[in-house]
């Protein structure tokens, strides 16, 4: 914890001399941009590429720094290096928002990062999220509905982030966790027309959680079974939920549910791809 200290302020240090050194910051920049080309380099010549990173990064190239955590990140690299990568991304920090972004990551996962505990790594989320990284917006949601360590849930800050979320990236995950909030009040008050919206929004993604909850909302048992049945069709786990809501259907019923639902799955093919909330930003 105390080299980690120390490295940031050299690194400050480093940042001023360099930027001096080089005849100003602009001149800086052409050093960030050298990190990305060896960081591009890395796969062929990976030890030579990945040394003059972290000269750079010692020489205080903020993007330099980034990308050297980047090296390490083991959602990322071949030779992966917890603290190393935490180090790095502590240094880059203070000037780049996908470095906190990363360093709050590696934080929830269970590195040891000075002083760095769930909640701080939430607040540098959130400061992330203010810099316009929205992809942390889901992350900062997902962790206010469940809890995680220190974090309490707080479904009002959930929902929340949910809707910024939702609003800011069109994620299905935001619109699937948004109408459970309204649909269970959680941090709203109960509201299932907002629910069926949001709910109809992921299932149209194919989210089939969002379907099985849809056919609690179904007026009718036709209905139900429809919804349950195009949840099945995604997903294994809700098929005994289908074939008891098929249960209590005539065999004219029957039929037409499993057509509708085939028919919905024809329309609604799940063309999303997500991306995975556990997974490092690659661009400074």
């Amino acid at each position: 914890m105390v080299a980690i200290r120390f490295l940031l302020l050299s690194f400050a240090f480093a940042t001023l001399a360099f930027c001096t050194a080089l005849g100003g910051c602009d001149l800086a920049g052409q050093a960030d941009a050298k990190a990305r080309e060896l960081y591009d380099a890395l796969a062929a010549n990976h030890g030579t590429a990945l040394r003059e990173i972290e000269d750079l990064a010692r020489r205080g190239s903020a993007q330099a720094a980034f990308f050297s955590g980047l090296s390490y990140d083991p959602e990322a690299s071949n030779a992966p290096d917890i603290a190393k990568a935490a180090a790095y991304y502590a240094l880059a920090a203070p000037y780049l928002a996908s470095a906190k972004f990363n360093l709050a990551l590696l934080v929830l996962k269970g590195a040891t990062v000075d002083d760095l505990d769930e909640e701080k790594a939430v607040e540098l989320l959130a400061d992330a999220a203010r810099s316009g990284r929205a992809e942390a917006l889901m992350i900062l949601a997902t962790i206010y509905s469940q809890g995680l360590g220190a974090v309490a849930p707080d479904g009002a800050r959930a929902a929340e982030f949910y809707a910024k979320a939702l609003a800011a990236t069109g994620d299905p995950r935001a619109a699937l966790g948004l109408g459970i909030c309204f649909q269970d009040g959680r941090g709203c008050p109960v509201d299932l027309g907002r629910a069926q919206e949001f709910l109809l929004r992921a299932a149209e993604a194919g989210w089939p959680e969002a379907q099985a909850r849809l056919a609690a909302l179904a007026p009718s048992a036709l209905q139900a079974a429809q919804w349950h049945l195009v949840a099945a069709l995604n997903d294994a786990s809700h098929e005994q939920a289908a074939l008891a809501a098929l249960a209590q259907l005539s065999e004219h019923d029957r039929v037409a549910a499993t057509r509708a639902a085939k028919l919905w799955e024809h329309v609604h093919p799940r063309l999303v791809t997500l991306r995975k909330l556990s997974a490092p930003m690659t661009d400074p």
